[in-house]
């Protein structure tokens, strides 16, 4: 058999998922795997999206953060504060990329500090 076209290749892949049992199966489990994560991790973050919520910025995620104009200023000292504690890697991420922004200069100090004492990779990353 030759190459296929990408149309060829979707018809392929949504035949297996109507058709083949063992493939909607580990299709399903990877869902199921997904959400159930995603799920925990709402769980792990709520503390932090509650105080992002105390200083006015209306986000159900981290990851949100980027969809609220000039959030960011009000953020920082929030994002500052929960970086130093114990969350799991892709919610210091969320922070990390949360702390990407020019107005982090006047954090510097206590930033670099954070990441020369920290354990954590995440957090040094």
């Amino acid at each position: 058999m030759g190459p296929i076209s990408a149309s060829e290749l979707v018809a392929e892949l949504e035949r297996r998922r109507r058709e083949d049992p063992v493939h909607r199966a580990e299709l399903e489990r990877i869902e199921a795997e997904t959400a159930e994560r995603r799920r925990l991790l709402a769980i792990a973050e709520q503390a932090l999206v509650e105080d992002l919520h105390a200083v006015g910025i209306d986000v159900s995620s981290i990851w949100d953060l980027h969809k609220v104009l000039d959030a960011r200023p009000k953020a920082i000292p929030v994002l500052m504060e929960h970086l130093a504690l114990d969350y799991p890697d892709r919610v210091l991420e969320g922070i990390g990329i949360g702390l990407d922004h020019r107005s982090v200069r006047a954090w510097w100090s206590s930033l670099r500090e954070m990441m020369l004492t920290t354990d954590r990779d995440v957090v040094r990353d």
